[in-house]
């Protein structure tokens, strides 16, 4: 009922991520059963599960890799304190959603699955960006490791701030090489290609002429095909993003002696620069495609510069207050104090009808038909 609902309302790419971790996640630990006995300390132990189960797999296949040992170790320690809270964090909230679901359909009484807090990372967001983003000096380090097919599109990655899908989904129709830009119009992604998310994310990208000078020299020797992709595989069909990721850019790293990134660092390294040249946090926002200027602030806030500006002087000026200069003794302003008001306390006032839940099972609630 969930998906068959989802199907209608979200993109293809994001129904198919709802599919991948109930069959994979929620339907092995809660399928077989109800909805209403699902409680909170359900919740919080498939969570724990959850955080040990990916963990041990992570672990393992590190294990055999043929890499060296005190890198291997390095890799051990992270996978301990950081490996999947994203996903099981992911997971419960998916789950919170298909009881929310069933709360509007008076199907339970309540949602367990909202009252389980979400496990805080090892790592916070701020300074998983901050400690990801390339500087200028790594990011000439990392194009010169690049091989010649890879180099214009990691570089158009770190220039525009474009993400994998809509690299993958870029057309030559959609780059005007002779007026230095191009547009973002679809992406590639799960498979097939579809429109974005939202309005903001269609959008114009102005190219720096080195970039424009590079995607010229590849666009001649760029592998040729019916759909006209810039970043095309050698047979001309969408790369594939774990093939990209394996065989050539953690490669390019390991040659470039940079630290293991994430691809969508280069986004964050692209909009670190803009901040870093003091565009205004409008026109990164309309760079990145960001629904608004709050979604570019929650991400990056803390890469803005913090300085004195005199903006507390402006202020008197602007206002008209004359600053005093003191002269031997404190000078005090007069003036009233404001009109305190009494805040007052409202009742919440709760209607209690009485609920009696059906007895559908956490299998029929996901399904789709």
């Amino acid at each position: 009922a969930f998906l068959a609902n989802a199907k209608a309302t979200v993109r293809a790419s994001t129904l198919a991520d709802y599919e991948g971790v109930i069959a994979r996640h929620l339907s092995p630990a809660f399928g077989h059963r109800r909805v209403r006995d699902v409680t909170l300390a359900d919740v919080e132990s498939f969570r724990g599960a959850m955080l040990t189960q990916l963990r041990t797999e992570e672990a393992e296949r590190i294990r055999v890799l043929d890499i060296p040992e005190a890198e291997k170790q390095a890799r051990l320690l992270v996978v301990a304190e950081e490996r999947g809270i994203r996903t099981a964090n992911k997971a419960v909230g998916l789950l919170s959603m298909l009881l929310n679901f069933a709360l509007r359909h008076r199907w339970v009484t309540h949602n367990p699955a909202a009252l389980a807090k979400r496990v805080p990372a090892a790592t916070s967001r701020e300074e998983l960006v901050e400690s990801n983003v390339l500087a200028p000096e790594e990011i000439r380090r990392l194009l010169d490791a690049c091989d010649a097919d890879l180099r214009p599109l990691v570089m158009t990655a770190v220039y525009s701030g474009l993400r994998l899908g809509e690299l993958s989904g870029l057309r030559w129709g959609d780059v005007e090489l002779d007026a230095a830009r191009l547009y973002v119009r679809q992406q590639f992604s799960s498979g097939r290609f579809s429109e974005l998310k939202t309005k903001t994310a269609r959008r114009t990208i102005d190219l720096p002429s080195s970039l424009v000078t590079e995607l010229r020299s590849w666009k001649l020797r760029c592998p040729k095909g019916e759909l006209d992709l810039v970043f095309p595989t050698s047979t001309g069909t969408p790369m594939s993003p774990q093939n990209l990721l394996q065989r050539r850019f953690y490669p390019a790293l390991r040659r470039a002696g940079l630290r293991k990134i994430r691809w969508h660092d280069l986004r964050h390294t692209f909009a670190s620069l803009m901040i870093h040249n003091r565009e205004p946090i409008t026109r990164v926002q309309a760079a990145l495609g960001h629904a608004s200027p709050a979604v570019t602030l929650n991400v990056y806030s803390h890469l803005l510069p913090i300085e004195d500006t005199g903006a507390a002087h402006r202020l008197d000026q602007l206002i008209g207050f004359e600053i005093p200069v003191a002269r031997g003794s404190n000078l005090v302003a007069e003036g009233k104090s404001p009109t305190r008001r009494r805040s007052q306390v409202v009742d919440l006032m709760v209607a209690k009808d009485g609920i009696e839940p059906p007895t559908q099972g956490f299998s029929v609630l996901c399904s789709t038909n």
